[in-house]
């Protein structure tokens, strides 16, 4: 084992050591492990019980992220990952699933959530008492983004007896966590048959059941949002930075359409209502009067993430 590859090793070690205190402590059985922390491994590592999940970022010469390939001479090869992972970690190189990740373009950025591979790897996890399903082998993102952990519990916590609306639900962990929490409506819209499906399966491994003050709704979020009319207290707006998806109506650019998006948003808000919104792109004040916008993400930033490059999470509320 060379230099480099030793403190990548000493590296994952020593954090492993530290997070599994922690979760043992927390009752968390899937966290993130290495996130890009030594420059020249820039790999991202999350580990879901006794399982290993990891990115491999490609780069330039000068280290940003670009397109030079695994394996050319500034990039160790793949099999490298995951035999350092394996000993830092003790699991066994076939429980490790390490894919490659390029710099989306906007004209491929659909392409973090299509498929990747068919080895349909899934197993159970639990968050909070609550289960999902993860699939390990078959895209970019397993279906559980484990930087919302601390958002999802807020969630839970303040729903009881409220209307909530999950706008890009994805596989539709808030809306579990909403309908736990005691929410008396969750409407969980997405425009992705297979995520919807994969939405309804996690909510019956949590005893829930899709009906009519539970809706799964397959739509494009933009036009759902023109033509809503029901009203809500928690709105969760969690989209993608971009979108081409061949479903949708035109395209999703958040730079472009975060106001737009807020906007409709606070439009199906019961006075004293709250958006969630995560994004990228930072927000303004720039919306209705009684508007307040709280930019909490230190408060949902758990103990694996802290010192991460995090998306940015705002409370808006409407008075």
């Amino acid at each position: 084992m060379d230099y480099q590859a030793e403190f990548l090793l000493n590296r994952l070690t020593k954090r492993f050591k530290h997070l599994s205190k922690w979760a043992r402590r927390t009752n968390v059985c899937a966290f993130r492990l290495y996130d890009r922390d030594i420059p020249e491994f820039p790999l991202v590592l999350d580990y879901y019980d006794g399982f290993v999940v990891g990115a491999l970022y490609a780069k330039t010469d000068a280290g940003a992220t670009g397109t030079v390939a695994v394996g050319a001479d500034n990039y160790p090869p793949l099999h490298t990952y995951v035999q350092t992972v394996s000993q830092a970690l003790n699991v066994l190189p076939e429980k490790i699933y390490i894919k490659t990740r390029q710099k989306f373009s906007h004209g491929s950025a659909g392409e973090q959530y299509e498929k990747q591979a068919d080895e349909k790897k899934t197993i159970i996890i639990e968050e909070n008492g609550l289960k999902f399903r993860v699939n390990l082998s078959d895209y970019l993102d397993t279906g559980l983004f484990l930087e919302k952990r601390l958002l999802r519990k807020r969630l839970f916590d303040e729903v009881t007896g409220m209307r909530v609306l999950n706008l890009f639900s994805y596989t539709g962990a808030f809306s579990v966590y909403a309908l736990a929490g005691g929410a008396i409506k969750v409407d969980s819209v997405d425009i992705s048959n297979t995520y919807n499906a994969w939405a309804a399966e996690n909510m019956q491994l949590n005893q829930y059941t899709p009906n009519a003050d539970n809706r799964i709704i397959r739509a494009d979020v933009l036009k759902f949002l023109a033509e809503a009319k029901r009203k809500y207290e928690i709105i969760i707006l969690d989209p993608p930075a971009f979108s081409n998806s061949k479903k949708m109506e035109g395209t999703l650019d958040l730079k472009r359409d975060a106001a737009m998006l807020i906007d409709h948003c606070l439009g199906l808000l019961t006075p004293g209502g709250k958006v969630y919104f995560c994004s990228q792109v930072k927000t303004t004040t720039d919306y209705a009067d009684g508007t307040r916008i709280k930019d909490i993400t230190r408060q949902v930033t758990d103990e694996d993430f802290r010192g991460k490059r995090m998306q940015a999470v705002y409370e808006i509320n409407y008075e």
